[in-house]
């Protein structure tokens, strides 16, 4: 019994220090308060609007894909940060400016722009409050 016990208990032991490292390791809850994103980041919908006529930044809706789905910013690609948090890399250029959004002012945003940064993006900005002004501001929305 005891040469049974032995190797199972070390086993559980382990297993509870590697799941409390990849524990530390998690990123964000979304549900967590953030810490504060630098205002600078911020972006006025009309500044974004500009942009985005002149095809200048990668717009990317990191609200979940129903979301997406129902409506979302004409140019923007759909990229949840439910998804982005899990990675280690990201499919986007480095040298082009990203202009990360989603439902809320700027939780999810803010979250994933900080994540972009912490991987080595420096041209990162924030749609200032979000989808929902956009779309109060009449601004173009892609449905379906």
């Amino acid at each position: 019994m005891k040469k049974i016990v032995k190797p199972l208990v070390s086993s559980l032991f382990l297993s509870l220090v590697i799941g409390l490292q990849v524990f530390a390791q998690a990123p964000l809850n979304p549900q967590q308060q953030p810490p504060t994103l630098d205002p600078r980041l911020l972006m006025k919908a009309k500044d974004v609007k500009l942009l985005v006529e002149r095809k200048i930044p990668l717009v990317i809706d990191v609200r979940d894909s129903y979301s997406y789905k129902v409506e979302h910013i004409a140019t923007a690609i759909s990229f949840p940060y439910t998804s982005m948090s899990q990675l280690k890399q990201f499919p986007f250029p480095k040298d082009k400016l990203i202009v990360t959004y989603c439902g809320c002012p700027h939780h999810l945003s803010g979250l994933s722009a900080m994540l972009l940064i912490k991987n080595g993006y420096q041209h990162i900005r924030v749609l200032d409050e979000g989808f929902n002004v956009w779309k109060q501001q009449g601004y173009p929305v892609v449905k379906g």
